[in-house]
């Protein structure tokens, strides 16, 4: 939030303030005929700026933006206590992602890969750890990728061999929603493991975001994992999901409940899935005791809360359907 109002007050303000175009712009935003709404026009308008438009073209306009932002989110209790103030948690996430990716499979897309050369990638990263007060550095992340890459190839023959629909492995890594949601959670589930704040979070909203996929970073992934199609899945920070697991769209991995969330804080809610198990569309399972055992199939749309045996299938039997003639 700190930095988005910095840049909103900086970029569309302050540099604007003195051109003709940006006079006319800040009439507009003050008389609330563009923007009206907007998260730009209520964040100016919680400054005060809607009153205080003179002041922008004083000497030290953009030292009272800065100071009016810092009195703005200490009213609202959500400054960062540290350097944590100036991280752009989401930039940082992206190029994460975007650079990792490029360096485990190459980039489509030059852009991604060009957009920051003149920061070379190891030193923003350390750069970005060393700011985050964290004892981490480019060559320990290098390191652990190499068994994050491991896991990620066999995720991927995990999904050329589930889904007949695959043409090739790169079409699986290049336009596959599950597998891109695997790749970023097992990236963030590094930094989760390494106490870094916000970032690795951030990263599985960003795949959130593109895919439909919500895996928490604390969740816990085996090898040879296939979520397949995707969309609605969700899986809590305390799963545990075995060896050569197969997800479908609309699962839940979840708790049972929110009541006294604090008393379930850093405790085990959501459930544990193990080895060789397939969970289809819809099927929901919920509760940190609830345990599904070796070689299980889960059927669509059932609602589990208490823990199955191993080598067992589970459906849901119904026959409140019927079929009649179309008139």
């Amino acid at each position: 939030m700190y930095n988005i109002l910095l840049k909103r007050i900086e970029n569309m303000f302050v540099k604007k303030s003195k051109s003709k175009s940006g006079r006319i712009y800040l009439q507009l935003v003050q008389s609330g005929k563009k923007e009206n709404g907007s998260p730009t026009h209520v964040v100016v308008e919680k400054l005060g700026y809607l009153d205080d438009l003179d002041r922008l073209h004083s000497g030290d306009g953009l030292g009272w933006a800065k100071r009016r932002a810092e009195e703005f989110n200490k009213a609202l209790n959500i400054m960062p206590a540290s350097n944590e103030a100036s991280v752009d948690y989401k930039c940082a996430a992206k190029r994460i992602i975007t650079w990792t990716n490029a360096y485990f499979f190459g980039s489509p897309c030059l852009q991604d890969t060009q957009s920051h050369e003149s920061v070379p990638f190891p030193v923003f990263f350390n750069g970005l750890m060393e700011k985050l007060g964290i004892d981490y550095t480019f060559s320990d992340y290098d390191a652990d990728m190499v068994e994050v890459k491991a896991m990620l190839l066999e995720d991927i023959d995990a999904a050329f061999n589930g889904d007949p629909a695959a043409k090739s492995k790169e079409e699986i890594v290049r336009a596959y929603p599950g597998f891109y949601a695997t790749l970023v959670h097992r990236i963030a589930h590094v930094f989760y493991n390494r106490q870094v704040p916000v970032l690795p979070r951030m990263m599985s909203e960003i795949a959130h975001s593109s895919t439909g996929i919500d895996i928490h970073p604390g969740a816990k992934l085996g090898h040879y994992f296939f979520i397949d199609h995707g969309t609605g899945v969700v899986i809590g920070e305390t799963a545990e999901i075995g060896n050569n697991v197969r997800i479908y769209q609309g699962v839940t991995l979840g708790a049972k409940s929110l009541d006294h969330a604090d008393e379930l804080r850093n405790k085990k809610r959501h459930p544990t899935v193990k080895d060789n198990v397939i969970i289809y569309s819809g099927a929901s399972i919920l509760g940190g005791d609830t345990v599904i055992g070796n070689n299980v199939t889960i059927g669509s749309n059932v609602f589990i809360t208490f823990s199955i045996e191993d080598n067992k299938i589970v459906r849901f039997e119904s026959k409140n359907y019927s079929i009649i003639d179309k008139r």
